[in-house]
């Protein structure tokens, strides 16, 4: 991946934690518990939290009750009329579940296992899947943490979404050089392909966090 010297977003303590009314100009309760103010929404501990879009969500449930499950990617697959969910389990691997309608899912599976030994040996965590059509190509990019939990990004591909196989040149984004943005960490990543080009914007730390980007004419070099 060919990265940006651009720093998109300063994230730091924003996404991770909540704003407290009065950091807000808009600080009647009110407001927020309506969901008139967009992309931020009223938490159970009373303090703002940022949304991930600009949209009001409502009908909020229990999709599952597995415990520690987090990180979710989900697809809709338009060939198969099904959502395809991966996100990481509670023993630090990549399960998978389907569902028909978005909220009855179907029993877990894993689907991606940390390797010992390797750059996502202590875990690892979705970040994004592209169903390429042209190749009939699942593609994830993914966050991994070695032994020392640092994070890097790697790559895996599969021809049916469960069954992987782990690019030998992983990590495809590393950690930078000492006193660059991500010298510590790169990870949490999303993907687009937009023409020729992968983009990805990911998440740098060196002491603070902040989102990087970078480009790539094959989701890998």
């Amino acid at each position: 991946m060919n990265k940006k010297l651009t720093i998109i977003f300063n994230f730091t303590f924003l996404i991770f934690n909540c704003l407290y009314a009065d950091t807000w100009t808009q600080d009647k309760k009110a407001e927020f518990e309506a969901g008139t103010v967009s992309n931020i929404v009223l938490a159970p501990d009373d303090c703002l939290a940022i949304q991930r879009n600009g949209t009001t969500w409502t009908d909020r449930q229990v999709a599952f009750t597995e415990s520690n499950a987090y990180y979710p990617f989900v697809m809709y697959d338009n060939e198969a009329k099904i959502y395809k969910m991966w996100y990481r389990a509670s023993n630090s691997n990549i399960a998978y579940r389907t569902s028909t309608d978005g909220t009855t899912w179907s029993a877990s599976s894993i689907v991606l296992a940390r390797t010992a030994g390797t750059f996502d040996s202590n875990g690892i965590i979705p970040g994004t899947v592209i169903k390429d059509t042209e190749t009939a190509t699942y593609k994830m990019w993914y966050s991994g943490a070695n032994s020392a939990s640092r994070w890097t990004i790697g790559y895996a591909t599969s021809t049916n979404g469960t069954t992987w196989g782990k690019y030998s040149g992983n990590p495809v984004v590393s950690t930078g050089v000492a006193g660059s943005y991500d010298s510590s960490h790169a990870y949490l990543c999303s993907v687009i392909k937009q023409g020729g080009t992968y983009k990805m914007w990911y998440g740098m730390h060196n002491g603070h966090v902040r989102l990087g980007y970078a480009t790539s004419p094959d989701g890998i070099t």
